[in-house]
């Protein structure tokens, strides 16, 4: 499972969270009518449950769903510095529990 979670972490770092395109360049990049947002979702969606899928024998729930979660927390866990969780903490959790 920590092999998850390393994959995991790189997958956050190539899913463009580093290194932004200013946002006139993000407007322009989308062809009319196509939802690149969604569609770049949906890749990560489906990288992370790739992830998941050789420890299948061993989850709690379809690799799928765990993808949904992990995503989840994510994408809304807080940004105020005081509140702050990286992303090594967040997949540590997610993994391990809460619990020691």
């Amino acid at each position: 499972m920590e092999s998850v979670a390393l994959a995991t972490l790189s997958t956050h770092d190539v899913s463009g969270r580093a290194g932004r395109r200013p946002p006139e360049e993000t407007a322009n990049a989308a062809a009319p009518g196509k939802d690149s947002r969604q569609d770049s979702l949906n890749a990560m969606h489906q990288a992370i449950a790739e992830l998941f899928e050789p420890e299948r024998d061993d989850l709690r729930l379809p690799a799928k769903k765990l993808a949904a979660l992990f995503l989840s927390l994510l994408f809304s866990r807080s940004r105020a510095p005081d509140h702050a969780v990286d992303t090594e903490e967040l997949v540590d959790v997610f993994l391990h529990g809460a619990t020691r």
